[in-house]
């Protein structure tokens, strides 16, 4: 997939930093003009971005941005170079540039360890429980019983993962995926995490259960020979 080839009416997530705070504004693609590359870069055209009426200035924060393509169902990265407002009639159009095409997003790059443990996740004081699918040092899958998942895509949420011996590990991170029907018991949910987060030792935990539980596997397997 490439620019070009993006459809109007994607949605568009333009996510703000301001300080250690994210804050996520929708939008809609209108248009994808590549006659501008060679000036500014690839330009993918949106409608404006209104907070209390007002246009959103984002030239002094960190801005990242995401399309979701409607016509493949998936989520590209584009790499923001430069943006601004033209007065289109009697509206403005938000224009948003990039030196590079567009790139899959890949929800999670990083190594991920499959294991089991309960966790609480929490948004404005609405907490439920879960259990973790896998988990890597960027992210995380959870498993919400079909009859109990009350949050949806973009919600910033704040997850308690409860590991062995008692120990508890805090993160907080952005739902990125939601998956309704992963079995007929549970909706998957994927969570990119905000920033570093100690899990490392979380990790590291299920890692040293893990080797723990082959080499007794493999005692018991030199036994039967």
């Amino acid at each position: 997939m490439h620019i070009n080839e993006m459809t109007v009416g994607s949605g568009v997530s333009v996510i703000v930093t301001i300080g250690k705070e994210k804050l996520t504004f929708d939008t809609e693609v209108v248009q994808i003009d590549i006659t501008e590359y060679k000036k500014y870069g690839y330009c993918v055209i949106c409608k404006p971005i209104r907070v209390d009426g007002k246009l959103l200035g984002l030239t002094n924060h960190a801005v990242h941005v995401e399309i979701n393509n409607v016509k493949d169902h998936r989520r590209y990265n584009f790499n923001l170079s430069a943006l601004k407002y033209t007065r289109e009639g009697k509206d403005y159009l938000l224009h948003l540039y990039s030196l590079e095409d567009i790139k899959p997003k890949n929800f999670r790059t990083a190594f991920r360890l499959e294991c089991h443990y309960r966790v609480i996740m929490q948004l404005r004081g609405n907490k439920k429980e879960c259990f973790t699918h896998d988990l890597s040092y960027t992210g995380g899958a959870y498993l919400f019983s079909k009859d109990s998942f009350p949050f949806a895509e973009k919600d910033h949420v704040t997850m308690t993962i409860f590991g062995d011996k008692d120990s508890k590990y805090v993160a907080k991170g952005m739902i990125v995926r939601v998956v309704p029907d992963f079995d007929k018991n549970y909706i998957l949910i994927g969570v990119q995490f905000d920033g570093d987060v100690d899990i490392k030792k979380l990790i590291n935990e299920v890692q040293m259960k893990e080797l723990k539980r082959r080499q007794g596997k493999e005692k018991r397997d030199f036994k039967k020979l």
